[in-house]
């Protein structure tokens, strides 16, 4: 006589699990409350500091200051911490009491408090430098808008895939599970071995700089935008082949062509995902990768204490012929700001005679964007012409000054190195500003310019067509042909990796037109992968070029 073997009663956390979710509405009891007190201690922290943020001015007004600056960068954190601790109880119900489509709301509620920090933190730090760049340049107000709108629609964006896959088929779904675990474990190793290499390349800086933990977790959370830019065409094009593969093996795909379903229809979610992943390249292409390269470059050169070329412009030479000044800049930052000056500023003044007339070498000077004055600090200046009888002095009179701020002077750093930026530290705004100034470009410069802002559009378009490409090329009859539609597929993606860079380089050499640098062979894939995917609806094989027959004897 058989015995059912004894049910081992529930645990502990199994027990409280359960009475959790025997409570009705807790959850949304517990999220309203902690909603009215994120308010209440939102408006508190308002009224404290309204009036010492505002003084009469406007939002935009009060960023150009410093001061108030940094206090809506206060206000905006401590209300994002007071918020997240107040909503932080009502989360962690939601994910022990809801399954499924539940989970869309509050995963909704995250995002969109996610994406208002977001928003607040970069308007305190960033809109005062669309309306007045720190270089001088003319700024470029739509692209930072444009910033705003792309970055904002891809923090909210995982809510509406979570809706979207919840009202899909059964098939759709299963398609989708079986995609997304060779992709996020390819994501995750590929990033995890990149952040080791560099960690141990640079953990001797970091040391010797006296960087925490916490630090250096944000530096590479920091540089996660750049990561993921340069990685995701891998791990797409890793991930379809492996899942459409293994459902070709056990014939899936066959059972779902058999059910009516056609090749596009099969595919449409992985399309649907290439699609997403092309916004979120661009959302992050569009300006957070190329500063994340640059903040890269400050860190190893800080840490280390090394100088490095990459992070700013050095041996600025310019000559302002009609006001008769030379310029010697030595150093010019990217991020020109108080705390990150200029160094070592030289400015020679002639008269209308052509004779030196007085000289200026600073040791660091500013260029403020507002006022569009210059200060200097730790200077020297040299007199060579006497003031009272306009006579040239025997020798140059000296004098030391700690501080001055000179009004005279109307160039902008800007105007001085324009042509002389490297366009894979700018984003769009920076790109466009530059592009601005035209009149004052180089050819060589103008082609530059607009072949990196080409590329920044047409570097996410690729994942779009990694899927294109890999999707049908992953579909195999039998076993036999999965290597040759493995190994067709890697193929396609080196000489897609080739033929980018070597037509990036010849538009920025003006060889090639920077549209046609840059989508040229964007669109030589669409239409390679277009026809693979009619060929794979007729159930025909594509093409093939064997080598190795046209050896073979006739």
């Amino acid at each position: 006589m058989e015995t059912t073997p004894e049910r081992r009663p529930p645990g502990p956390v199994a027990v409280l699990r359960q009475r959790i979710q025997a409570v009705p509405w807790l959850t949304s009891a517990v999220f309203a409350a902690g909603l009215i007190a994120a308010l209440l201690l939102v408006l508190r922290e308002w009224s404290r500091a309204s009036s010492l943020l505002q003084d009469g001015k406007s939002f935009t007004d009060s960023l150009q200051d410093p001061a108030q600056r940094t206090g809506w960068l206060e206000f905006i954190r401590s209300a994002w911490r007071v918020t997240a601790g107040c909503l932080l109880p009502a989360a962690v119900l939601a994910l022990l009491r809801q399954r499924g489509r539940a989970l869309i709301l509050p995963l909704a509620i995250l995002c969109t408090l996610l994406a208002l920090y977001w928003l607040g933190t970069d308007l305190a730090e960033n809109l005062h430098r669309s309306l007045n760049d720190p270089l001088g340049m003319q700024p470029s107000s739509a692209a930072y808008t444009g910033k705003l709108i792309l970055t904002c629609c891809f923090i909210i964006s995982p809510p509406l895939l979570l809706l979207i896959y919840y009202r899909a088929t059964m098939l759709d779904q299963y398609l989708v599970r079986s995609f997304l675990n060779p992709f996020l474990l390819c994501i995750g190793g590929i990033t995890g071995i990149m952040i080791t290499m560099d960690l141990l390349n640079n953990a001797g800086d970091f040391i010797d700089a006296g960087f925490g933990l916490s630090r250096v977790a944000m530096y590479y959370l920091g540089q996660m935008p750049r990561i993921l830019v340069s990685i995701t065409e891998a791990a797409l094009l890793l991930a379809t082949l492996f899942a459409l593969g293994k459902m070709s093996r056990h014939n899936e795909l066959t059972a779902m062509s058999s059910a009516g379903r056609s090749v596009l229809r099969m595919l449409t979610p992985l399309l649907v995902f290439g699609l997403w992943c092309s916004l979120a390249m661009l959302a992050m292409n569009y300006q957070l990768a190329p500063e994340a390269q640059r903040v890269k470059e400050e860190t190893r050169r800080n840490a280390g204490n090394k100088t490095a070329r990459e992070t700013a412009v050095y041996n600025v030479l310019y000559r302002n012929r009609d006001h008769l000044r030379t310029w010697y800049l030595h150093s010019v930052p990217y991020d020109l700001r108080e705390d990150n000056p200029m160094q070592d500023v030289y400015v020679w003044q002639q008269n209308a005679a052509g004779d030196l007339d007085e000289a200026w070498f600073a040791r660091r000077g500013l260029w403020i964007p507002e006022t569009g004055d210059w200060r200097l600090y730790d200077i020297t200046k040299y007199d060579y012409l006497d003031p009272a009888t306009g006579t040239r002095r025997k020798a140059p009179r000296r004098t030391e000054i700690a501080y001055v701020e000179q009004k005279n002077w109307r160039e902008s750093p800007g105007g001085m190195l324009s042509d002389k930026l490297d366009a894979d530290y700018l984003g769009v705004p920076a790109l466009l500003s530059c592009l601005k100034s035209r009149d004052t470009l180089t050819d060589k410069a103008i082609a530059r310019y607009e072949t990196a802002l080409q590329w920044r559009f047409a570097l996410p378009f690729r994942c779009f067509l990694i899927v294109l490409l890999a999707a049908p090329l992953g579909i195999v009859a039998s076993r036999r042909n999965m290597m040759g539609g493995v190994s067709a597929a890697l193929c396609i993606f080196i000489a897609m990796f080739f033929l980018s860079n070597m037509l990036l380089k010849s538009g920025e050499g003006s060889i090639l037109p920077p549209f046609a640098a840059t989508w040229g062979i964007n669109l030589i894939f669409a239409l390679l992968g277009t026809i693979l995917f009619w060929y794979r609806s007729q159930n025909r094989p594509p093409p093939t070029l064997p080598p190795l027959q046209w050896f073979r004897a006739r």
